[in-house]
């Protein structure tokens, strides 16, 4: 049987362009460093951390609080460094959203979540990758941020337990260039 983690001990750091990155391997920093890279800019993006956790899943969520996007380790041995940059646009987008947008437009799932995929749709199609336009746009009819036809926030899952590790400082991190 698989186990739900990525074998590691020590978590990494590093920061690119202002923004801090950790992740269980040196791999998966370098991967999200390519992703920074790629969409980043240079003025301050309103999001402070990126965790990546060692679990296997694709799962990701921005917590705007803490300025941080949390993102499962199994999403980058599932998808490409294009796919992965192009999911950090989009919660670069909501970072955006909750320093521009009111109080009631940010609680509107709807709206919020349509604005940042269609950034994300114009980065990949600047990327020209219609393979993976067509795979958001599926995404995007099955409406991801609904349960049972309301809006939610799902609380106690696999990020939310991460960030709460990370922000307790529970995780072992080692710094690296």
């Amino acid at each position: 049987m698989n186990s739900p983690y990525i074998k590691m001990t020590t978590f990494y750091q590093t920061t690119r362009r202002g923004v801090k990155i950790i992740a269980p391997t040196k791999t998966l920093l370098n991967k999200m460093r390519q992703c920074v890279d790629l969409v980043a800019k240079k003025e301050d993006v309103g999001l402070k951390t990126i965790l990546i956790t060692p679990t296997r899943g694709e799962g990701g969520a921005f917590y705007q609080e803490e300025k941080t996007y949390v993102v499962e380790g199994g999403s980058f041995t599932r998808n490409d460094v294009t796919w992965e940059a192009s999911c950090l646009l989009h919660e670069f987008r909501h970072a955006w959203q909750k320093r521009n947008w009111s109080k009631n437009n940010c609680d509107d799932w709807n709206k919020a979540e349509t604005d940042a995929a269609r950034c994300q749709m114009v980065f990949l199609f600047m990327s020209e990758r219609e393979d993976l336009i067509k795979r958001l746009k599926k995404q995007l009819k099955k409406q991801w941020w609904k349960k049972d036809g309301k809006d939610y926030t799902p609380r106690g899952n696999v990020l939310d337990k991460w960030l709460d590790k990370y922000i307790k400082k529970q995780i072992k991190i080692k710094a690296v260039g």
